[in-house]
């Protein structure tokens, strides 16, 4: 009985970490971009994405979190700079 009831503690222990693993990977696979050109910078032939991100920034766009499923708008658009194409 006392074997049985560590192991329901150890997976309720495990399941309820598994979430926060999760969630933590996803914010490591994020890049901060703009709004106009999101994933994928090739269409405006500048040298490097960072580059891409603050010229279209100055154009207008803003700065966002991209998760490779969604873009996120990011209420600091001057701390974003320093992230940009990160």
């Amino acid at each position: 009985m006392k074997n049985h009831s560590i192991k329901r503690i150890v997976v309720l222990i495990l399941a309820s970490a598994a979430p926060v693993a999760v969630a933590g990977q996803a914010l490591a696979d994020a890049i901060v971009t703009d709004s106009m050109c999101g994933s994928s910078h090739k269409n405006m032939k500048i040298d490097s994405d960072d580059r891409c991100v603050r010229s279209c920034v100055r154009a207008g766009a803003k700065y966002v979190l991209w998760d490779r499923r969604s873009a996120y708008v990011l209420s600091d658009q001057k701390a974003a700079e320093r992230w940009a194409g990160k």
